[in-house]
């Protein structure tokens, strides 16, 4: 069973305060229930984690069940759309979390000895419920620059997000986590028009899960360019993203896996210099 529940408060025209609750339950999917292959081809097969290493499944997993507080504050000038910021931090205990061990070499065939000491490359692993925690803060603010007759309306806008998870069973990072990340954007509303210069920052990925051997990535930042074009019932719009054609590689991408055989340690990059037009 799952509930939600959300308390609001505000003390002035100029502050306000959210207080939420959660309890979400998942039930462990046909894949990390039923393959019972040791066999390495067949544990390769169980790859929906991009990480390129096999799995077995575990038939006697439970439920996991994620409980969550949170803690939103918003603060805002007498009109939001001159300034506003909002902060929230929030906690997740997670109980039966669907983690994974190097599979035990009682199943045999790819579950060997060498496999359970193994600091580098592919590994094969088994689902096991596990006790998880993950917590953050997440921040979104704006404020009016400048509001002009002949160039429109200036808006400069901040997103910052910090995640961080541990694995309370394996005393190891969890995997996928997203490291520490800001979007600074300029905007500016001209008439039909609608312009944005945004730079993103990702800070290096170097909080890792070492049972999986996710690798780590250097930190970067790209620069885009958006704009559109509104009239009536339509919109044309056009992005140039990742403007300086910076190479970089995904935090949450996982191992490129493209080539044949397989080579472990490469992470994926992301898309170079692309224009997207709508």
């Amino acid at each position: 069973w799952n509930f939600s529940a959300i308390v609001h408060y505000q003390p002035d025209k100029h502050s306000s305060y959210t207080l939420g609750l959660a309890r979400k339950a998942q039930a462990p999917s046909l894949y990390e229930l039923y393959p019972w292959s040791s066999n390495a081809m067949a544990m390769n097969m169980i790859g929906w984690f991009n990480d390129g290493n096999g799995y077995i499944g575990n038939i006697n997993l439970k439920p996991e069940t994620a409980n969550t507080v949170s803690l939103a504050a918003n603060f805002h000038g007498s009109d939001p759309q001159i300034w506003h910021v909002q902060i929230q931090p929030y906690f997740t205990y997670i109980h039966n979390y669907i983690g994974a061990v190097r599979c035990p070499t009682s199943l045999g065939g790819a579950c060997t000895a060498a496999n359970l000491h193994a600091e580098s490359g592919f590994v094969y692993l088994q689902f096991a419920n596990q006790t998880a925690e993950i917590w953050g803060i997440n921040m979104d603010s704006s404020a009016r620059l400048a509001q002009t007759r002949r160039y429109g309306t200036f808006t400069m806008s901040a997103k910052a997000a910090y995640v961080r998870g541990d694995n309370l069973s394996n005393h190891t990072p969890l995997y996928h986590m997203m490291p520490l990340n800001l979007r600074l954007a300029l905007h500016q509303n001209w008439g039909a028009w609608r312009n944005t210069i945004e730079e993103q920052l990702v800070a290096a990925k170097n909080q890792v899960d070492t049972l999986r051997n996710e690798p780590q990535t250097a930190g970067y930042g790209l620069l885009n360019l958006r704009t559109a074009y509104r009239q009536g019932h339509w919109q044309a719009s056009l992005e140039l993203a990742n403007l300086l054609n910076q190479f970089y590689e995904q935090p949450l991408g996982g191992l490129y896996l493209g080539q044949r055989p397989m080579t472990y340690g490469t992470a994926l990059p992301g898309p170079g210099r692309s224009a997207n037009m709508s």
